[in-house]
Parts: structure tokens; C-alpha cells; sequence
């Protein structure tokens, strides 16, 4: 076991969570640690419809991957789910495929990060983020946060001092603090880019169910009045402001992968004209240089596509059922961390959507030292300490962890926790002995 662990902690921070997955597999062990949900599997009326989201369509074309930018259907989907969504159109020409969230997230590095070049994000980061910066050999520098988003006057000091490359945010459910961003800040982050030409990456992934307009109908007036409320994209909003329309570049990274169809790599990149095409030129060259599998990534494109427009398939009434699952979840893990003795002492914010779960440990706990005392028992999170860039010295939140609450059934999620728990205790009484 301990070696094992010295092996995962040795690997970058991605395979890491995933290693977990793997892990849990052959013994049960229970990860929290993931950075994605799992599309509700176990869930009748939800299995049926990731079972059909691995079988290959029977297509006209599914195995070319002619065009340049992805699958022209499912792009048109897209457009016109963005259309209803937001109330603008989002044209096939603002809209690049890729083979998931990180594949995105690379091409858009490798299109503005030089060697050496800063990428501002929340404190506390994505652990994944983190790990894609420094692969791509740039200089990650976290900027507090309050729980309206990133602290407007400390940004800009940064943006002075450090004349970044882009600002790289998540304004719907924050990865991985549950964060919403206000619309005040967002609206002064976008003002702030502007003024200085700055480039805003928006990664929407692990944000609310995917068009949730779309999935109005099986809601009640209260709710979707409810659902209006919920703070914009950043790009509708620099769409929507001329103020903002130039100086700023805004590019929005989606996905179904982290919320509904975890068996279908693929996301997509929104921006303009002119930053999509730039993009797919890098997108092409590093799978020519790569060697990546197109006709593969193609089909993924097509299967979803495939599902998303099955006349027996309504997107509405999947989205409403995951959504409910995802909360139901959410609600189990709470209530465990509000009865269970162990947990007594830590603190946390309740999240309103999303994946994830901020929790600061009971007081005289190190992250790192429980995870090392859960994984014998069966269990994995996130260490706090590997939300924050490297080299920046002891972070702030080193007792503090990341739950992943929409990757396990609410069964699991209290066995889980359970587990830790029984760590804490052992913990505890150590401390008391």
C-alpha cells in the first residue's frame, strides 16, 4: 500500500485522481477524488441512456473526421442549444470539438502560453488546471477569492506585476470550491481584461447540467424561475455588452464528459472567428504531430451527436433526472458531514451545484497525513494542498480537501465517508492518548 501511494504521489496530479478510479476497481475502494461525475450509473432510467452512449451509431460518415473543426451536426446541435440557451447565436464558425475538457485546455495553452508565461487562476485551483500549466512549462499565480469570485484590486495588482498571459476562471461552480461567481464581478473581471487586452479562458465543465433552458420543461415555474436567476457565461455577457466587445477575448471550454456522458470524450471550444480558427490550426498539428487516433475521436463526435438527436432520446427529461441525482447526492454527502461524529469541526460551504465539495478538516488534521491513513481503509479525496501552485510555500488551506460528490451513488458516498471518518477517529484518539 505505501508504495503504491509514494507511486501515485510521484505521477502528475491527472493520473493521480485517475489512479484512483483504477484502484477502487479491483478492491472497492471508494475514490472522491475524480474530477467528473458519472452520468448517474446504477440509475435505471439513467443507465439506459450511458449504455446506449457507448454503442457505435449506424451513421452515413461516423468514421470520417473530415471536418476541420468536428462533427458539422453536432456543432449545429450546439449552436442552437447555445441559441435557446442564451439568447444569442452562437455560430458553427465560433465553435471547435475536441477529444475532452483537456485536450481544450491544452490547444488553448499551447496557443498563448510561451515557456515561462503566467496563467492567473482562483485560489483555491483546480488540481488538474494546475498540472496542464505545468506541463505546458508556465508559471501558475492564484488570486484570493471571496465568495463572489476573485478579488478585483488583487488581480489587478497581479496583472501589473506579472503581465499574464490569460486569467483562466470557472464562474459557474468553481473547481474546486462550489464557487458562483456574482455577476457584479464578473462584469468587473471582464472590464479589467479589457483595459488590458488580457485573454479570459471561461471553463464551464463542471458547471450546472449543460443548457438547462433546454431542460426547462420538467420544471416547475418555481424552479426555472429559479434556474434565470443563476449568474450568465461570461461570453454571453461580453456578447451582450458592447462595453465589452473589444480588449477582452473571452473563450468558453464545455463539456458533457464531467457531468452526463462520462464514456464520450469530447468538448468544445467557443470563441471568435478569428481564436477558433487559430485553434483548430493547433488542434491539427498536434494530432498530426501526435499521431492522435482522428478517426476515433470522430466517432466519439458522432456518438454523441447520434444519442443527443435519437428520436427516442429527449435531452430535457435526462437533464432533469441528472440534475435531481446529482443534488440527491449532494445532499446525502451533506448529511453525512453534519452527523457523523468524526467530522465534527470541519467546515464548508454547501455548494449550490456542480462536482465538488471544499471542506477544511477538523482542526490539527493534515490532509496529506489522512489520505495516507483512508487509503487502507478504502477510501481517496483530494488534498487541499494540491489546489495550489507549487513553490508558493505552505498554502493557507494545507488542512482542507476536495470531495467529488457526482462520481459515486449516495450508497457509496456514505461508505466513503465513512471510511475517512474512521480515520479521523484514529486520529483523534492518537491525539488524545
Amino acid at each position: 500500500m505505501e508504495r503504491w501511494l509514494d507511486l501515485g504521489q510521484r505521477k502528475q496530479l491527472l493520473p493521480f485522481g485517475q489512479q484512483f478510479g483504477r484502484w477502487s476497481d479491483g478492491t472497492e475502494m471508494i475514490s472522491l477524488a475524480l474530477c467528473g461525475g458519472d452520468g448517474g450509473e446504477g440509475i435505471a432510467e439513467l443507465d439506459a441512456v450511458l449504455r446506449r452512449a457507448r454503442m457505435k451509431p449506424e451513421l452515413p460518415g461516423a468514421e470520417s473526421g473530415g471536418d476541420r473543426q468536428g462533427c458539422q451536426p453536432l456543432r449545429d446541435w450546439l449552436s442552437a442549444a447555445y441559441t435557446e440557451e442564451e439568447g444569442c447565436r452562437t455560430d458553427l464558425s465560433q465553435l471547435l470539438l475536441t477529444g475532452g475538457s483537456a485536450e481544450a485546455m491544452d490547444i488553448i495553452l499551447r496557443w498563448c502560453l510561451n515557456i515561462g508565461g503566467t496563467v492567473l487562476l482562483e485560489t483555491p485551483a483546480s488540481p488538474e488546471m494546475l498540472e496542464a500549466v505545468r506541463q505546458q512549462g508556465g508559471q501558475a499565480i492564484l488570486i484570493p477569492c471571496d465568495k463572489e469570485g476573485m478579488l478585483i484590486e488583487a488581480l489587478a495588482r497581479e496583472i501589473e506585476r506579472e503581465r499574464p498571459s490569460l486569467i483562466y476562471v470557472a464562474p459557474r461552480y468553481s473547481n474546486p470550491s462550489g464557487r458562483v461567481w456574482s455577476e457584479q464581478r464578473q462584469e468587473e473581471l471582464l472590464r479589467l481584461a479589457a483595459r488590458h487586452a488580457l485573454l479570459v479562458v471561461e471553463d464551464d465543465c463542471a458547471g450546472a447540467i449543460p443548457f438547462r433552458s433546454k431542460a426547462a420543461g420538467g420544471r416547475t415555474a418555481e424552479e426555472q424561475a429559479g434556474a434565470a436567476a443563476e449568474p450568465q457565461t461570461l461570453y454571453r455577457l461580453r456578447q451582450k455588452e458592447a462595453r465589452y466587445s473589444s480588449g477582452a477575448e473571452v473563450v468558453g471550454i464545455g463539456s458533457f464528459q464531467a457531468t452526463a456522458f462520462p464514456s464520450l470524450p469530447v468538448a468544445w471550444i467557443r470563441g471568435s472567428g478569428r481564436s477558433i480558427e487559430a485553434l483548430t490550426h493547433i488542434r491539427t498539428a498536434m494530432r498530426k504531430r501526435l499521431k492522435a487516433p482522428d478517426m476515433e475521436k470522430a466517432a466519439y463526435e458522432q456518438r454523441l451527436y447520434a444519442l443527443l438527436s435519437a428520436p427516442a432520446f429527449s435531452w430535457p427529461e435526462h437533464a432533469a433526472r441528472l440534475a435531481a441525482e446529482y443534488a440527491a447526492r449532494r445532499a446525502a454527502m451533506l448529511e453525512q458531514l453534519r452527523e457523523q461524529p468524526a467530522w465534527h469541526g470541519a467546515s464548508f460551504e454547501e455548494p449550490q451545484g456542480g462536482l465538488f465539495l471544499w471542506l477544511r478538516l477538523p482542526p490539527g488534521l493534515c490532509s496529506e497525513a489522512l489520505l495516507r491513513a483512508a487509503l487502507p481503509k478504502g477510501a481517496a479525496f483530494m488534498p487541499g494542498a494540491r489546489c495550489y501552485a507549487a513553490g508558493a510555500g505552505a498554502p493557507p488551506d494545507g488542512d482542507a480537501i476536495r470531495l467529488t460528490y457526482a462520481a459515486h451513488s449516495a450508497a457509496r458516498l456514505r461508505r466513503g465517508l465513512a471510511r475517512i471518518a474512521e480515520a479521523i477517529a484514529e486520529f483523534t484518539a492518537r491525539g488524545l492518548g
